[in-house]
């Protein structure tokens, strides 16, 4: 009988008690593979000296306890947006003579579903912009570092995600843009797309990175790599393959001795393109994902969907037995995606879960570490 890959997720991270410390603003990451559509829009009229006043918390209440939170400047910028939107569509207004504000948008969730993050740290700087797209014409590839909405006067757009996802925009429509994501958006329209759009930034930090612009950088480091490095030797040991579900020992050799240095629960696709299928074919026999896909030429990206810190395994326990644990300590997890490309071929390949031996953490898991045993309970 085949053992579904996603039963071994839940018996490894549910006894680790999975989720004790997420890392910052990733649970909406691992939202967005599960959400379908945003929450209903909200929709009210309120008077326009609200968005201005002392009670504009009520208009846009914080979205955490953030000491650098600009709320009364966000909500300022929020106003200054819709009194523009007022002014496009004044025309079709029916009584032009009574002052009115639409709140066309409120939410804490990104158009495809993701939570947002806590406002970016710094001096707020927020930039409000009108966007033109002709017919046809497309946006390129990029992410937004900072918090951002807008509401789409005229036309029509379309945005996608590096998931597939999409959302069409019609006139009159808003949404809050997704934040440090890949993403771009084309005009499937016959009439120009006019947009005004707010950025909640800060002082020195850009608003839009192209990513045509990203400098390639210093590869990272497979894991492989990292284990043979830090403990002189590694190896890989096939637990459990089948259909999709992969389940891997990834191992440094002490004399006679192993010692398990990361645990691997790997979810492989059911078609891959032509392009992949050698390497697909020798991984599906047990031989090593980095290792195989970077031989064969594939650029990787490692996308972190999710990284924190789980309980300590029970004294005696399997894990614990297999990494060799001398005392008890929280073990460092992550939840990530394998992003490929070669030849102008881009595919999101695995989707992988790591636990990992105490004395194999890299940077931002030595810094969950931390705040893991610093913080009570």
């Amino acid at each position: 009988m085949q053992i579904p890959c996603h039963f071994y997720f839940l018996i490894f991270f549910n006894n680790l008690y999975f989720f004790r410390k997420p890392h910052r603003g990733s649970s909406g990451e691992i939202r967005r593979q599960t959400a379908g559509v945003t929450r209903p829009l909200k929709t009210a009229t309120i008077g326009y000296w609200l968005a201005i006043s002392d009670y504009s918390k009520h208009v846009n209440p914080p979205l955490s306890d953030h000491p650098n939170q600009p709320a009364a400047t966000l909500a300022m910028a929020l106003s200054m947006a819709l009194a523009a939107v007022q002014g496009e569509v004044q025309a079709d207004t029916p009584d032009q003579n009574k002052l009115s504000v639409e709140v066309l948008l409120r939410d804490r969730v990104t158009w495809d579903g993701t939570e947002l993050p806590a406002y970016a740290e710094g001096e707020p700087e927020i930039t409000i912009v009108r966007l033109t797209v002709p017919p046809g014409a497309s946006l390129p590839d990029h992410k937004h570092p900072v918090i951002n909405g807008g509401v789409l006067l005229s036309g029509e757009l379309t945005v996608r995600d590096e998931g597939g996802l999409e959302r069409r925009l019609r006139a009159g429509n808003a949404l809050l843009e997704v934040v440090d994501s890949w993403h771009a958006g084309r005009n499937t329209g016959n009439e120009p797309a006019v947009a005004i759009v707010f950025y909640v930034g800060a002082a020195g930090l850009p608003n839009r990175i192209l990513r045509s612009d990203v400098k390639a950088s210093a590869p990272v480091p497979l894991n492989s790599e990292r284990i043979a490095a830090s403990f002189g030797s590694y190896g890989v040991e096939l637990l459990h393959q089948a259909g999709r579900c992969r389940v891997s020992n990834l191992y440094s050799t002490h004399g006679e001795a192993t010692i398990t240095r990361t645990l691997a629960v790997v979810d492989l696709p059911t078609e891959v393109p032509a392009a992949l299928e050698e390497s697909h074919a020798a991984i599906l026999t047990g031989a090593s994902l980095g290792a195989t896909l970077k031989a064969a030429g594939w650029s990787i990206d490692k996308r972190l969907l999710w990284q924190g810190m789980l309980d300590a395994p029970a004294p005696g326990s399997w894990l614990g037995q297999l990494m060799q644990l001398q005392q008890s300590e929280p073990l460092a997890a992550e939840l990530y995606r394998l992003e490929l490309e070669r030849d102008g071929t881009r595919f999101s390949y695995a989707s992988i879960a790591e636990i990992h031996h105490p004395e194999h953490r890299d940077p931002l898991q030595e810094s969950a570490a931390d705040g893991a045993l610093a913080t009570p309970g």
